[in-house]
């Protein structure tokens, strides 16, 4: 019998990033207003978006590839 491998896709990871840095944003944002870390709020901003930086690009590929093929 074959074995299935079952693989992430790449929609899926850049969906899961988005989200992790929205709430790793959002989480930062609140310890830093209780005073539990001593963070600039630009680096925790900044944090999130290089996040989000890395793996967007292989969404919006993925989205662009679909225009792609509905154009041809």
């Amino acid at each position: 019998m074959e074995e299935e491998k079952k693989t992430i896709g790449a929609k899926l990871l850049s969906k899961a990033a988005m989200i992790f840095s929205s709430l790793w944003i959002a989480v930062l944002t609140i310890l830093k207003g209780m005073q539990k870390i001593n963070l600039e709020i630009d680096a925790i901003i900044y944090s999130g978006v290089a996040i989000t930086a890395v793996w967007t690009p292989t969404f919006i590929s993925i989205i662009t590839d679909k225009i792609k093929n509905k154009v041809e």
